[in-house]
């Protein structure tokens, strides 16, 4: 039986007093705006009845980038008003991985059959990657990861020999190495440069900072000189991860309204006009 203390307070619950949302409120207004547009949407889908299928695995992916970029962009907005504009800059590097992956499969149509089967089961290479670290390497790792691993080890190995037709592959039949890495064998730099994406929408922020610890930190953290350390920072990038937030959205929400003609292009076009002068007006 649950003996859970619904009056306890948890620290971690507690927000820092910043409330950014007061100082910006015309940007957080707006990412209102994208989240009830995102929710109309999901609704226009589950009234159409739409369904995932393994014939139309574009679709699929379609389905899948409308509430992980939502969920995305509301750890945002929470973020960005407590002040806590790294974390938020790293969910925002999510949101253009996808935009940018939907992008660059869409660009081709000769190649968007072949490429979709590659994203779709590249889940398969990176078990059977796992699975080769924990038994090469099991000191590496916990005790209960490597014994996932082996418990798993022959549906892993299964579903790898199924999936290595949809890849390039050596003379011997094992896939090429760029494609061990990532699903079309490039980074996600390469991603996007190929994908047709604007320059103007790739924010300069996501790739210029590190997303997880490195020595880019150092400076952002401590003033080598004086020994100060800075606990809160940047808080004046709010606007500019929002804006970026909005535009990379919106392309997503493009993707699901023609996919599944779900006839939300006039709303969406009001709300983009509404982030180009709020953009504009950020950067004049």
């Amino acid at each position: 039986m649950s003996m859970i203390d619904k009056n306890k307070e948890y620290t971690c619950l507690i927000n820092p007093n910043f409330q950014l949302s007061k100082q910006y409120p015309k940007y957080f207004e707006l990412i209102d705006e994208l989240i009830i547009l995102f929710d109309k949407i999901q609704e226009g889908v589950s009234r159409k009845g739409i369904k995932p299928s393994p014939e139309n695995l574009f679709q699929v992916i379609v389905l899948v980038s409308g509430p992980k970029t939502m969920n995305s962009v509301l750890s945002i907005g929470h973020l960005c008003d407590q002040g806590l504009t790294e974390d938020a800059r790293s969910v925002l590097r999510k949101i253009l991985e996808v935009s940018g992956t939907l992008s660059y499969l869409k660009k081709d149509d000769e190649k968007i059959e072949e490429r979709v089967k590659r994203f779709f089961h590249f889940g398969s290479i990176e078990n059977k990657m796992s699975l080769v670290l924990t038994e090469k390497y099991p000191e590496r790792f916990s005790e209960y990861i490597v014994e996932y691993f082996g418990r798993k080890k022959q549906e892993f190995e299964t579903a790898y020999n199924y999936v290595k037709q949809f890849y390039p592959r050596k003379n011997n039949g094992d896939i090429k190495g760029d494609f061990h890495r990532h699903w079309d064998g490039k980074s996600l730099t390469r991603i996007i440069l190929e994908s047709g994406m604007s320059k103007e929408l790739v924010p300069f922020s996501v790739f210029s900072h590190s997303t997880h610890f490195s020595a880019s930190d150092i400076g952002s953290y401590v003033n080598l000189e004086s020994g100060e350390v800075y606990t809160k920072h940047n808080l004046d990038e709010v606007p500019h991860l929002l804006i970026s937030t909005l535009k990379l959205s919106i392309i997503i929400m493009q993707f699901l309204d023609l996919e599944f003609n779900l006839d939300f292009e006039k709303p969406i076009l009001v709300l983009l006009d509404k982030v180009s002068i709020a953009d504009k007006r950020l950067n004049s």
